[in-house]
């Protein structure tokens, strides 16, 4: 089965067309929010940012469709947002998957879990894996 070699969540990420070499941009690991009061529990920004996988694969991945399972939690651990991609390996070589979001969850001030695991005809083969953004909220009086 394939193996996550790698997440990160990033502010880009592009994969190059004909090498398909990742180059991500400005790493994401935390956003601090400047705010008088308080944002609704459910607030998000409009912020570009993206989750790339390496998926390290074998020779058995050949010529199976796999499904890429993209989840982004609250720090209270209900689900923001939750995507899918198709995935196909080539034989023994590490795949790259991009997953670009727009907006990034503010309301809740702690850690965003990020999670990614990949399906074969319906049924989990790989465990869920998982990072975060931390998310801070700074209350300042607007003068």
């Amino acid at each position: 089965m394939p193996k996550l070699g790698f997440l990160i969540v990033c502010e880009k990420a592009i994969l190059e067309e004909g090498t398909r070499t990742p180059t991500l941009v400005a790493l994401f690991t935390g956003l601090r929010l400047t705010v008088p009061s308080l944002p609704p529990g459910n607030a998000a920004i409009p912020k570009d940012w993206a989750v790339i996988c390496g998926w390290d694969s074998t020779n058995d991945e050949t010529g199976r469709q796999y499904v890429q399972h993209t989840e982004v939690l609250w720090p209270d651990g209900t689900q923001f947002v939750r995507g899918e991609m198709q995935l196909m390996f080539e034989p023994g070589k590490r795949h790259y998957s991009v997953v670009r979001f727009l907006p990034f969850p503010v309301g809740q001030a702690g850690k965003c879990e990020i999670r990614v695991w990949l399906e074969f005809e319906g049924s989990p083969v790989t465990d869920k894996s998982s990072t975060h953004v931390t998310v801070e909220h700074e209350i300042k009086a607007m003068s």
